[in-house]
């Protein structure tokens, strides 16, 4: 075989981030070209990504059981030229795109982390009844994996974000982290009061009373039977 022949043979053979070159007659000059990614580097910026699109604190996401669907690797002469995409819906496990940074339409390959977000948010410190009303004392702040609290779609309340005015719609197990589902707004008006319509203008205010047909909390739209009509 000659040397022009031998040399076509090298270049033939492909090994994944390194490249060989033959080297007078004999030898093989092997010279790496890309590494793998380690899956502390990808957790780390799965985090940093979470952190950017949620306004939440870094060291609130916990990313973890970290599974590449296969090796990825990145060249040696950029080793920054790569990103994990993050999806605008983020649930506890998902299947992530690691693409180039430089063109996001170059795939590198794929993850698939648990992931926690850590909030702090109310839960109730002891068992609560449907109707009763919602009072902060009745909740401590703990630290909970929100998105495991949103995997119904509901809304979770956090620190300084209580509802006020509100009652359970349902029992509330002590343990239990408070979501939107669970809450209804506290009735101004029930079903069967007696109420007062007014009915007013710059030279005329006409008043009669009325039976509510309906709960209704402030701001609410309800109907009322008039006694005479």
């Amino acid at each position: 075989m000659t040397r022009l022949e031998l040399k076509r043979e090298v270049t033939k053979i492909n090994f994944i981030g390194v490249k060989l070159n033959l080297i007078g007659e004999e030898s093989i000059q092997i010279t790496q070209t890309h590494r793998e990614l380690t899956d502390q580097e990808i957790q780390s910026r799965i985090s940093q990504n979470i952190a950017t699109k949620t306004g939440e604190d870094v060291k609130n996401i916990v990313v973890k059981a970290l599974r590449p669907q296969n090796s990825i690797f990145i060249s040696l002469a950029n080793e920054s030229d790569w990103d994990v995409q993050i999806p605008d819906v983020l649930t506890e496990q998902m299947l992530l795109r690691v693409v180039s940074a430089s063109d996001n339409t170059r795939l590198l390959g794929w993850v698939q982390p648990t992931v926690q977000v850590l909030a702090s948010v109310y839960v109730a410190k002891k068992a609560i009844r449907g109707n009763d009303e919602l009072k902060p004392e009745d909740f401590n702040i703990s630290n909970v994996n929100a998105l495991a609290a949103q995997a119904s779609g509901q809304l979770v309340y956090k620190k300084d974000q209580f509802p006020v005015g509100m009652r359970a719609r349902q029992s509330i197990l002590k343990g239990q982290t408070l979501l939107s589902g669970m809450i209804e707004r506290t009735p101004s008006v029930k079903l069967g009061e007696v109420v007062t319509l007014i009915l007013r203008s710059d030279s005329l205010r006409i008043s009669t009373k009325g039976v509510v047909q309906t709960n209704a909390a402030i701001g609410d739209m309800v109907t009322v039977q008039l006694s005479r009509y």
